[in-house]
């Protein structure tokens, strides 16, 4: 990530939700330049004992913490609809 957050750090800061990685926790994931760039935040997912392809080694748990991405997205943006409905 850090090599994204060179390139591509002014993008992220532009998301106008938190964004969801799910990885491998083979190799430690940077997350300063993420805390830097992601305006809205972020959430990492890991999958434990797992390589470069963690939802092709381990796929019950990728499946599930996929199913677990999606419901935080889902519910943040019920959450952000509650929240344009009332100031409205």
């Amino acid at each position: 990530f850090q090599y994204m957050a060179m390139e591509e750090g002014g993008a992220l800061g532009k998301l106008s939700f938190p964004l969801n990685l799910i990885n491998s926790d083979a190799l430690p994931t940077a997350t300063g330049g993420l805390e830097a760039s992601c305006a809205n935040g972020f959430r990492l997912l890991e999958i434990p004992a797992t390589g470069h392809y963690p939802m092709l080694e381990k796929p019950e748990a990728f499946n599930q913490l996929l199913a677990e991405a999606l419901k935080g997205i889902t519910a943040d943006k019920t959450k952000q609809n509650r929240e344009e409905h009332l100031v409205h």
